[in-house]
């Protein structure tokens, strides 16, 4: 698998005339070897090198593929340099993204025999179609995601606060086998929910509020994202009506997808139905984004993306509409896209009252 996905990024090189790349993102090192916490990958065209110290050396050894691991003394870029003049490399590429002027600063000191070409979105590129290893560990978080708010959604009564909600919600993804929350849980009750990334806080549950959920586990580092919406007493009719629209626009979106089409018509598909419903300008973000390594990646769903639709692409699909002191609603799922359509993988059920949902 990395052996592969090195060869693939060797190629991409080879296109640019560049003799080796050094990939700083941690997350792409990840993709590329196996490892990539707080350390460098140098790969060239015959080998790769993952660039680390004393802290991670034995970690790194037992998870790194397709690299060997080079524990660095006392200054790295130092020794990259000596690795560098060892290999003959003479064009260097870097991820011009992760890189900050202070360190391209540092870099063109200490690395002065050598050309520095920057790059952008080499790896991404590739993390941008997922292998079906990545989809399974996908599957796998979102099992635990959906299973760790069945958990907390008994907790789900008047009188409990946005905090206590979100401390019990991590506290449950956590228990179930997350290494990490894909981001801080979004809940939001009432007229908080108009917030898209409300952070919870101190408002209690009424007696006829909606509420909206959006969370995510990490597993085997991959990500899950999804949101869903509940409705507690007798909420404003209003909210219901969005909530339906909402559904809706998502529904007409995930039938549009297909490979091939692009995702701006894909955006455009529930954009277009919730102008046509009077609540356009209610809805301010893209439909949707890439999900993998990183909760937030390429590709975009948008009226701007220049992205067309692939057999492997996950991406969400989020229409939202949120009324500013009154209450929002967004509906989330992560989609596969297929052969022939698409897969929705996350599975919470759509039921918007809470007792019934967690007993799915």
């Amino acid at each position: 698998m990395h052996e592969t996905r090195l060869r693939r990024i060797r190629e991409k090189m080879d296109e640019l005339g560049l003799d080796a790349l050094l990939v700083t993102k941690e997350v792409n090192s990840l993709y590329l070897c196996g490892f990539g916490e707080d350390s460098r990958l140098l790969v060239t065209g015959s080998d790769a090198v993952l660039i680390t110290d004393s802290r991670y050396t034995e970690e790194a050894e037992a998870k790194v593929r397709g690299a060997t691991v080079h524990t660095f003394k006392s200054d790295m870029l130092e020794e990259l340099a000596v690795l560098l003049g060892e290999r003959g490399v003479k064009t260097l590429g870097f991820e011009a993204r992760s890189v900050t002027v202070a360190a391209l600063g540092e870099m063109e000191k200490k690395l002065s025999g050598t050309a520095l070409k920057p790059t952008d979105g080499l790896v991404e590129e590739l993390r941008i179609v997922k292998d079906a290893a990545e989809v399974e560990r996908m599957r796998e978080a979102i099992a635990v995601a959906d299973a760790a708010l069945a958990d907390a959604l008994p907790y789900l009564t008047p009188g409990v606060t946005e905090a206590d909600m979100a401390a019990e919600l991590r506290y449950r993804l956590f228990k179930r086998g997350a290494s990490e929350v894909s981001f801080p849980p979004i809940i939001g009750f009432g007229p908080t929910s108009s917030l898209p990334h409300a952070k919870p806080g101190s408002r209690r549950l009424g007696e006829n509020d909606n509420v909206q959920f959006d969370w995510g586990a990490v597993v085997n580092h991959y990500c899950s994202d999804c949101s869903r919406v509940f409705f507690v007493g007798e909420p404003d009719e209003e909210i219901l009506r969005i909530h339906e629209i909402v559904s809706e626009a998502d529904r007409r979106a995930r039938e549009g997808v297909r490979p091939g089409v692009s995702l701006k018509e894909i955006d455009a598909l529930a954009r277009s139905f919730i102008e046509r419903e009077g609540y356009g300008q209610y809805f301010g973000h893209g439909l949707g984004h890439g999900v993998g390594l990183e909760v937030h990646e390429a590709p975009r769903v948008s009226p701007k993306s220049a992205d067309t639709a692939r057999e492997g692409m996950v991406f969400t699909i989020e229409a939202g509409i949120y009324l500013p002191g009154k209450g929002g609603v967004r509906v989330e799922d992560m989609v596969l896209v297929t052969a022939d359509g698409c897969e929705v993988l996350t599975r919470f059920p759509y039921d918007t009252t809470p007792n019934k949902a967690f007993k799915e």
